[in-house]
This record gives structure tokens, C-alpha cells and sequence, in this order.
């Protein structure tokens, strides 16, 4: 299997955390762009969404190359508890 070095690897690592520990966009665009430049592959065009699916799956891929995903802000939406409340 083909993995980017580890320097690569960091710098995603890097920008992946500041994007889900501040939501920023910005990271996360660049992060997608590092890892789509290291397979030689064009950038997907990311959409983002309040919740897909009745909040059971966390995004989807489509052949276009599209990708929708649910911002990590409304994550906990939608969901139930399973913790019982007597």
C-alpha cells in the first residue's frame, strides 16, 4: 500500500486537527488538496450538510467525485442516548 512520507502525513494530521478543534474550513481544504496532490487525483468538491441520512452516516462519495459530509458541529444532532433515564 502507497502512504504518504511521514512529513506528509503530519502536515494532514496537523490541519485535520485544527479544522475539527476550531472548524476551520480553510484546513480542511487544505488538507483534502495535500492528499488528493500526494495520489495525483483531482480535489473532490465537498458539501457541507446539518445532517444526512437521519444522522446515521457521517457523509457519502459519489463517482462525480462529489463528497457530502456533516459538519462536526451537528454530529451529536439527531442522535439518541442510549443511556437508560429511569
Amino acid at each position: 500500500m502507497i502512504i504518504p512520507n511521514l512529513r506528509e502525513r503530519r502536515t494532514v494530521d496537523r490541519l485535520l486537527t485544527g479544522f475539527f478543534r476550531d472548524y476551520a474550513i480553510g484546513a480542511f481544504r487544505r488538507a483534502m488538496c495535500a492528499l488528493s496532490r500526494f495520489y495525483d487525483l483531482p480535489t473532490p468538491r465537498v458539501e457541507w450538510f446539518e445532517y444526512l441520512d437521519w444522522g446515521k452516516t457521517a457523509g457519502r462519495t459519489y463517482e462525480n467525485g462529489k463528497v457530502h459530509l456533516v459538519h462536526p458541529e451537528n454530529w451529536k444532532k439527531g442522535r439518541k442516548s442510549h443511556l437508560r433515564e429511569w
